[in-house]
């Protein structure tokens, strides 16, 4: 949907038109090929993609842990929260307690996009959470 005329913004432009960028983004590591070893911190952006792709990737789920057992902080905004999904079957428990500000049911209801995402993420965050 990123590429639909109504959501093409500047910085869709800019990537497009930016060879480089478009040229490392070629190359990018398999995430079991990351180690927190060699990073300071592990930051996971927002859109939709984690909901699809990072909530139920082990490899995710092992690379967030790693950092965390490292003592390494891990940042996520808007969708991004759906990472912490493929932790909690990596670590049965791990959401327990946890207080998250991810993007919301509303949020989502309010974009229109409620209807096209496999699950809402509040709802099932909140679910593993009471687990």
């Amino acid at each position: 949907m990123s590429e639909l005329t109504e959501h093409i913004t500047w910085a869709n432009r800019r990537f497009t038109d930016d060879l480089a960028a478009k040229d490392a983004f070629s190359h990018i590591m398999p995430l079991n090929q990351v180690s927190a070893s060699g990073y300071d911190a592990a930051f996971y952006p927002g859109g939709h993609g984690p909901i699809w792709d990072l909530a139920k990737d082990n490899d995710n789920g092992l690379l967030i842990l790693d950092f965390l057992d490292s003592e390494k902080p891990v940042a996520l905004v808007c969708h991004g929260h759906a990472a912490l999904i493929s932790v909690e079957g990596q670590r049965p428990g791990f959401m327990r307690c946890k207080r998250l500000f991810a993007f919301s049911d509303i949020e989502e209801k309010l974009v229109g996009r409620a209807g096209n995402v496999p699950y809402l993420l509040q709802e099932t965050l909140v679910s593993l959470e009471r687990r």
